[in-house]
């Protein structure tokens, strides 16, 4: 196996011109992400170990929290675009039950599923510091990255990064 040759999301931020989350961190020792199993949007059940092979873009949000609400249309275009080279995005709803999203989907057109985790526990789990949180699971099934508060994950650089996964070994 290949050492990990993945180019740091901290080394693109100086790099763009977007507003710098309030933080982020990239693992130097990747961990296994930890399991969960919830329903989306359509009543289909997700795990992350249902994306292995893929790059899972896996954010955590809330429908009242402002920041993760003006994060989602830039998930969604990343998803529109990425879709087709083997990277997911997916959202979890935390402490939302499924008509708290459906209410959410009322007034935003978002593709990409949508789970409701609605005792907290997998946000608790994943050790989730604020709203939103943003992980980044290679094709592995490791986390790669965090990143804590809205980012455009629709911009040029974000995009390569997420490609960039798709290549390491």
């Amino acid at each position: 196996m290949k050492p990990r040759q993945f180019v740091s999301i901290a080394l693109l931020l100086p790099m763009m011109a977007v507003a710098a989350p309030v933080g982020y961190k990239d693992y130097e020792q990747p961990q296994p992400a930890a399991e969960f199993r919830l329903s989306d949007q359509y009543g289909i059940w997700h795990s992350p170990a249902d994306y292995r092979g893929k790059v899972l873009v896996l954010n955590f949000w809330a429908s009242w929290c402002r920041p993760c609400v003006s994060e989602m249309p830039a998930l969604q275009h990343a998803w529109e675009i990425l879709k087709p080279d083997n990277v997911q995005i997916v959202g979890i709803a935390v402490g939302e039950q499924a008509g708290d999203i459906q209410l959410f989907l009322q007034n935003q057109k978002i593709g990409f599923p949508l789970l409701a985790d609605t005792d907290s526990s997998v946000t608790g789990k994943w050790r989730v510091p604020g709203l939103p949180t943003t992980f980044i699971i290679d094709k592995q099934g490791l986390v790669v990255t965090r990143v804590i508060g809205p980012y455009e994950w629709d911009s040029l650089q974000s995009l390569q990064y997420l490609r960039t996964l798709l290549h390491d070994q």
